[in-house]
Order: structure tokens, then C-alpha cells, then sequence
């Protein structure tokens, strides 16, 4: 794809916790020659994307409180954040030594 565009599909298949488990353990095993599948942080959500000047960026819940619940479900506020690049192949290497971007 093009730098400038961002592609996004949601999977309609709800996966099991034992299969996510299965297709984590597996893709580790494909990628053990680049450090395979590593723990990064763990995500209740995705708030949204945002591209600034050169890369599209995730926005991701990584803490939540739980402020009440409506009809038994609980409804929480976001507590902490975190940015994670999406880089095209040809913005990554610019994207390290953008003073513009990082600021």
C-alpha cells in the first residue's frame, strides 16, 4: 500500500481464549529467527488512529477503572494510553530521524 493510506478490516470469527493462545504460540514459533511473538503490553481497546506527518499511529487503552455498570455491564473510563507506530516500509527508516514527527 501506499504510505499516505491505511487499510483497516475487523475479522468477523470471535476466537476462543485457548485458540488465541494456539495462534499466539504459533506465530512465535514462525518468527523465532526475528525474537518470535514478545509481550508488549496488555490492550482492553483500540480508541482510534491518527496520522500526524509521516505514519499512521494506533491509539491504545492500556489501563481502564470501572466507573458502573448499565443492565449488568460494565461501563469504564480510560486511564493510560499508548501510541504505537504503524509505519509503511518506506516512511520507517525517515520516521526514526524526523525531529517533525517526534515532536
Amino acid at each position: 500500500m501506499e504510505p499516505s493510506d491505511l487499510n483497516i478490516s475487523q475479522d468477523p470469527v470471535v476466537y476462543p481464549p485457548q485458540e488465541v493462545k494456539s495462534l499466539l504460540q504459533w506465530i512465535a514459533e514462525g518468527n523465532r529467527a526475528m525474537y518470535g511473538c514478545i509481550f508488549i503490553n496488555k490492550v482492553y481497546g483500540i480508541a482510534g488512529c491518527i496520522k500526524f506527518l509521516e505514519s499512521y499511529y494506533l491509539i491504545l487503552v492500556t489501563k481502564r477503572k470501572q466507573m458502573g455498570s448499565i443492565c449488568g455491564h460494565a461501563i469504564y473510563s480510560i486511564q493510560v494510553t499508548q501510541i504505537l507506530t504503524i509505519p509503511h516500509v518506506s516512511v520507517q527508516r525517515c520516521l526514526a530521524h524526523s525531529k517533525t514527527e517526534l515532536r
